[in-house]
């Protein structure tokens, strides 16, 4: 059977210190407009296919981003656009646990809960960047 690929292509978000709530909002918005296209680019290709993403954690080994805040955004991403399976891939226990925290957070959303209600709550969780790895 053949197998239709659509690549999401974005810069990772970068910082330093706390996570402002524009970074937490930029981290969301561009997870659920990369899956949005995804889901688009794959409807118009492949009418009545599913749509199955395979991700990881965007950003947090060369920028140091925070594991949990990156999985959970596209947990919420995927929910809010529909995408029928998300495939995490985690390199290690760590990333993981990290993965299973995100998931936690994601599911912990009231349904139908604002973009606005996920960034606060997003927001309230503190989130901070950490040193990259150098990857």
């Amino acid at each position: 059977m053949p197998f239709r690929t659509n690549v999401i292509a974005m810069c990772a978000p970068q910082g330093r210190g706390p996570y402002s709530t524009e970074d937490v909002r930029d981290v969301l918005s561009s997870s659920v407009t990369a899956f949005a296209a995804a889901k688009v680019e794959s409807a118009r290709l492949a009418p009545g296919a599913g749509v199955r993403i395979h991700t990881g954690h965007w950003g947090t080994g060369v920028f140091g981003g925070d594991r949990v805040l990156m999985a959970a955004a596209q947990a919420i991403a995927a929910r809010l656009t529909g995408v029928g399976e998300l495939v995490y891939h985690s390199l290690d226990d760590a990333a993981a646990h990290a993965f299973e925290e995100g998931m936690r957070l994601a599911d912990g959303l009231r349904e139908g809960a604002s973009f606005d209600a996920i960034v606060a709550t997003f927001d309230a969780c503190g989130f901070v960047w950490g040193a990259g790895d150098g990857n």
